[in-house]
């Protein structure tokens, strides 16, 4: 990582492989003038959703290390789905995509989790 100073705010450089097709999408929010540039919309995608994941993350009485192998039976249609995205770019793999997909849920359910709202509420 290298230090840069930019408007009084220390910042960091930080690279990352993004796909194509989603640097696209993002690409054409700012050409749309949604963002001044992609650099800002994805600043402002990780400002928004890391706050949740950070508390999900504090939900696991581990932080989230160690892993372990689970098998379950998943529709061929949800598959299927899984497999798409991979082979579009978004996610590197199959196990990724169930990752992603669980702490998205484990967000939305937090309240439910911690008894502060009902169920059926929560998934909408």
């Amino acid at each position: 990582m290298v230090p840069v100073e930019r408007h009084n705010e220390r910042m960091v450089i930080r690279s990352f492989h993004l796909p194509r097709s989603l640097m696209r999408v993002i690409s054409d929010l700012s050409d749309r003038g949604l963002f001044n540039n992609p650099s800002e919309a994805i600043r402002m995608a990780v400002m928004a959703t890391l706050p949740d994941v950070l508390k999900v993350a504090e939900l696991l009485d581990d932080g989230g290390r160690g892993c372990v192998v689970k098998s379950l039976f998943i529709p061929r249609e949800l598959r299927k789905l899984a497999l798409k995205l991979v082979e579009r770019g978004v996610f590197k793999s199959e196990s990724e995509v169930y990752r992603f997909s669980l702490v998205y849920f484990l967000i939305k359910m937090r309240d439910v989790i911690k008894g502060e709202r009902d169920k059926s509420i929560a998934l909408r």
